[in-house]
C-alpha cells in the first residue's frame, strides 16, 4: 500500500515538472507565442483571398445588373410596366454598395491585423482577427442575402411582367 502512495506521487509529481517544463519552453510554431512571419504570412494570403472574392462578386454582380437592364429594356420596349424592377434594382443596388463597403471593411482590417502581428500583444492580434472573422460573416451573409434577393424577388417580378412562367424560366440572373 505504502508502495503504491509513493509511485503514485511520483507520477503526479513527473507530470506536474513536464507541464511546467513545457510550459516553460519557448513555443515551436505550434501555438503558444506569436510567430509574427508566419502569421504575416496567412494574413497576406486572407488579403490575397477576400480582394479576390470581392473582384470576383463585383464582376458577377455588374453582369447581373446589365442582364437585368436588358430584361427590363424589352419589357419596356413591348409597354410593361417596369416600375417594380426599377424599384427591385434600385434595392439590389444599394445592397450591392453595403457589400462592397464590408469588403472594404475586411480587407482594411485584416491590414491592420497583418501589421499588428509583428508589434502588438497576442490579445491585441486575437482581437483584430475575431473582428475580422465577424466581418467575413457579414460579408458572406451580405453575398447570401444579395443572391437570394436576385433569385426570388427579382425573377418573380420578371416572369409576373413576361405572364407565363415557361419562357420565364430561360431568363436566369446567373452571374449573381
Amino acid at each position: 500500500m505504502r508502495r503504491m502512495f509513493v509511485v503514485f506521487l511520483v507520477v503526479i509529481v513527473l507530470t506536474l515538472a513536464l507541464s511546467v517544463a513545457a510550459l516553460a519552453a519557448p513555443a515551436n510554431g505550434k501555438g503558444g507565442a506569436l510567430n509574427p512571419e508566419s502569421a504575416k504570412q496567412r494574413i497576406a494570403s486572407a488579403i490575397k483571398r477576400a480582394e479576390q472574392m470581392k473582384t470576383k462578386s463585383v464582376a458577377k454582380l455588374k453582369k447581373a445588373d446589365e442582364r437585368l437592364t436588358k430584361a427590363m429594356d424589352r419589357l419596356k420596349a413591348q409597354g410593361k410596366d417596369i416600375s417594380k424592377l426599377t424599384a427591385d434594382r434600385d434595392v439590389l443596388v444599394s445592397r450591392v454598395k453595403s457589400a462592397d463597403r464590408d469588403f472594404e471593411a475586411l480587407i482594411n482590417k485584416l491590414k491592420e491585423a497583418e501589421s499588428l502581428a509583428a508589434t502588438a500583444t497576442l490579445e491585441q492580434f486575437k482581437a483584430a482577427l475575431v473582428s475580422a472573422r465577424e466581418l467575413k460573416r457579414r460579408v458572406m451573409t451580405d453575398v447570401k442575402d444579395i443572391k437570394v434577393y436576385a433569385k426570388t424577388v427579382i425573377l418573380r417580378d420578371i416572369r409576373s411582367l413576361k405572364g407565363n412562367s415557361s419562357s420565364a424560366g430561360q431568363l436566369q440572373l446567373n452571374g449573381i
